[in-house]
């Protein structure tokens, strides 16, 4: 009886764990050029506004960044590549397991210059629809 009280145990503790990761939320996108060609090797930062936390990607080669296990908050986004000006977007807004497609479209310049973008938060509500 003793092991299949521990089974339990380590079941209920997974269960737990498991349970606690669905409250993060992920962020992802595509970095592209001004000719809509991908742009690999591009830091994309997230950083949340309230905390601080900071967590950052680079892109694939598809120019591609996903950004897990974000928790809910308001985000700061930035994508840096040399040779390209900094792209910026404020607003953007986790609630709990939310997922945000946010793309990037660099323009060419130095790294002094920057491009900031503001989003305004989505919020849904659940409405019957009259059909």
């Amino acid at each position: 009886m003793q092991m299949s009280g521990r089974l339990t145990l380590v079941s209920l503790l997974m269960c737990q764990f498991a349970m606690a990761q669905t409250n993060a939320g992920r962020i992802s996108g595509a970095v592209l050029d001004p000719s809509g060609a991908p742009v690999p090797g591009c830091l994309v930062t997230a950083t949340n506004t309230h905390t601080g936390l900071k967590k950052a990607m680079l892109t694939e080669t598809s120019g591609f960044y996903a950004i897990p296990a974000l928790p809910p908050g308001a985000y700061v986004l930035t994508a840096e590549k040399d040779g390209f000006r900094v792209g910026e977007q404020s607003g953007v807004v986790l609630d709990a397991a939310s997922q945000r497609t946010i793309d990037f479209h660099l323009e060419v310049g130095v790294v002094s210059q920057s491009v900031k973008v503001t989003a305004a938060a989505e919020r849904t509500s659940p409405e019957k629809s009259s059909t």
